[in-house]
């Protein structure tokens, strides 16, 4: 008997209790059930954006069995994150106002540097679009 934990994927930022794991048995006899399989894996909510196995052991019904368990792979994927630039407004002939932005989709253990806002990347015809 072969037991595969099945892959999945989780939203980098979201605890692995989002994922319902569950897993393919190969060559189970008669009506004979197997439950309360345990998988165990080492992503977390912070874990980086990547491929994580996820292994499969124990389970009872197995009595009559002697099971080999195949890893899976967990992928934790990009969360979103959203950058909006902040409307202004510049009077003719005076300073630059500051540009900002605002940011959201960071999680509490992330963090994100000050992007630099440079007038001369944003130029558009002549005019400063953000």
């Amino acid at each position: 008997m072969v037991i595969t934990a099945k892959d999945k994927s989780k939203q980098y930022g979201l605890s692995k209790s989002t994922v319902a794991f569950d897993a393919s048995i190969n060559n189970l006899a008669f009506s004979d059930a197997i439950s309360n399989l345990v998988f165990t894996t080492s992503v977390d909510a912070s874990t980086n954006v990547g491929d994580y196995n996820i292994a499969v052991s124990g389970g009872s019904g197995l009595s009559n069995y002697d099971p080999s368990y195949n890893v899976g792979k967990l992928t934790v994927t990009p969360a979103p994150l959203a950058i909006l630039a902040n409307s202004i407004n510049k009077i003719y002939g005076n300073n630059d106002p500051s540009l900002t932005y605002d940011l959201s989709g960071l999680y509490g253990w992330d963090s994100y540097r000050d992007w630099e806002t440079d007038r001369k990347s944003t130029r558009l015809n002549s005019s400063h679009r953000l």
